[in-house]
């Protein structure tokens, strides 16, 4: 599931308070498309911690590359927004 209009606003305002330009750390492209917020499973021991603890986590993908970043969804408070 896609990202809600106030998640994208909360997502833009979170990366222009921290004069913040996403970029690519593989090809350097500068577009990067929000896709989803998952629950990542905890790892320990080499194991997913399954059922356990979670990290909500926003992938955003590079358009040119594919290369998928992560960044906490709960700090970036996106995960308070329904």
């Amino acid at each position: 599931m896609g990202l809600t209009k106030s998640q994208v606003e909360t997502l833009n305002h979170y990366f222009t308070i921290r004069g913040i330009r996403p970029r690519c750390p593989f090809c350097s492209h500068e577009e990067l498309s929000a896709e989803e917020l998952v629950a990542t499973p905890v790892i320990q021991g080499g194991k997913a911690l399954i059922p356990g603890p979670t990290v909500n986590t926003l992938l955003l993908v590079c358009k040119r590359c594919a290369y998928v970043l992560h960044f906490s969804a709960t700090l970036m408070g996106l995960d308070k927004n329904p």
